[in-house]
């Protein structure tokens, strides 16, 4: 039995090192950022069949992904 996406989650490509972050699950679509190599990231949406076919759970991700582009000087 495998996992079921949840936004939070961290999976990698079965078959390389691309890893994505889940943001959203919106019926059978998955809404996730896609990273590439450590340095080039884009949004991308997957249907969940196919997406669990050729993506691998890993875990939680320790971060929230709406933190990332927030400042200091923001309140």
């Amino acid at each position: 039995m495998s996992k079921e996406p949840q936004a939070g989650d961290v999976w990698q490509y079965r078959y390389g090192l691309d890893k994505v972050h889940i943001l959203s699950i919106l019926g059978d679509r998955i809404r996730c950022v896609l990273l590439i190599d450590k340095r080039f990231v884009q949004q991308r949406e997957y249907l969940t069949e196919p997406f669990l076919e050729d993506y691998r759970y890993l875990g939680k991700s320790k971060a929230n992904i709406d933190d990332l582009f927030k400042t200091e000087n923001e309140e």
